[in-house]
C-alpha cells in the first residue's frame, strides 16, 4: 500500500515482499510509504496511512516516544530494536536510516515476538524496552490478572500459580474466571494459547507488572 506507486524498487521490494509491518517515516515522523500489514496493525479498516502523521494513528505517547527514537536514528546513523507490545503483541520494531533520493528515511519494520515467531536474527543492533505499550485487549486487565494469564500460559495449574503469586487457590480461581469473562475465552486452553500469542510468556514477572503500571498511570492522566 504505497501512496503514489513512485517509491523506488529497493522500497517497493520491502513492502511487498516481506511478511512484516514495514514502513517509510521522514524526519517528522510523517510516513512516507506503508504496506498493508502496517496499515492494518495500526487501522481498524486497514485504510492507507501514507502521508499521515504518526500521532493520527497512536497514542501521543507512544508517537513522543518513536519521534525521539527517529531522531536519534537519524542524528547517529545507527539502527535502533524497540521491544514492546503493540496490539497486545510483543512486538519487535526495528528503525534503520535509509538514503531516498536527496531525502534521509527511517525504514520501520516490525514483527510478532511471541514464541510462535520465528527466533529474530543474531545481530548487535541496539536493543531497548519501550516505556508505552500498546495493550490492546489486555489494557482490560489489572495487574493480577496479567500474572495470572502469563502463568497460564506458561502451564501453570492453579496449586502452582496460588503458590507462585502467594494467593489461594479460590483467589487464583476467581481470576481465571474474570480473564475468561473479560477477553471471551472460557477455559484455560484459550487463555494460554492467548498468553503465548501475545509473548507474556516471555516476559518475567517484573515486565508484566511494569507494563501493568504504567497502563494504569495513563488512564489515571487520560493519556
Amino acid at each position: 500500500m504505497l501512496d503514489d506507486g513512485s517509491a523506488g524498487p529497493l522500497i517497493r521490494a520491502l513492502c511487498q515482499d516481506t511478511c512484516c509491518a514495514v514502513a517509510f517515516l521522514d524526519a517528522s515522523g510523517r510516513v512516507v510509504h506503508a504496506n498493508s500489514i502496517f496499515c492494518k496493525m495500526w487501522s481498524n479498516d486497514g485504510i492507507c496511512l501514507a502521508g499521515k502523521m504518526i500521532e493520527e494513528f497512536m497514542s501521543a505517547r507512544m508517537a513522543e516516544e518513536r519521534r525521539a527514537i527517529i531522531g536519534e536514528v537519524l542524528s547517529t546513523g545507527k539502527p535502533i530494536t524497540a521491544v514492546g507490545l503493540l496490539r497486545g503483541t510483543l512486538s519487535r520494531n526495528v528503525f534503520r536510516p535509509i538514503e531516498s533520493g536527496d531525502s534521509r528515511l527511517i525504514a520501520s519494520v516490525t514483527r510478532c515476538d511471541s514464541e510462535h515467531a520465528v527466533a529474530p536474527p543474531k545481530d548487535d543492533l541496539p536493543t531497548r524496552r519501550v516505556a508505552h505499550d500498546d495493550l490492546g485487549e489486555l489494557a482490560l486487565l489489572t495487574e493480577r490478572e496479567l500474572q495470572v494469564l502469563r502463568l497460564i500460559g506458561q502451564g501453570m495449574t492453579t496449586s502452582e500459580m496460588s503458590t507462585e503469586l502467594h494467593r489461594s487457590d479460590k483467589t487464583i480461581e476467581g481470576h481465571r474466571l474474570s480473564l475468561g469473562n473479560k477477553l471471551d475465552r472460557k477455559n484455560r486452553v484459550d487463555l494460554a494459547r492467548l498468553a503465548i500469542f501475545s509473548g507474556l510468556t516471555r516476559m518475567s514477572s517484573a515486565e508484566v507488572s511494569e507494563v501493568a503500571r504504567r497502563a494504569a498511570a495513563a488512564r489515571r492522566n487520560g493519556r
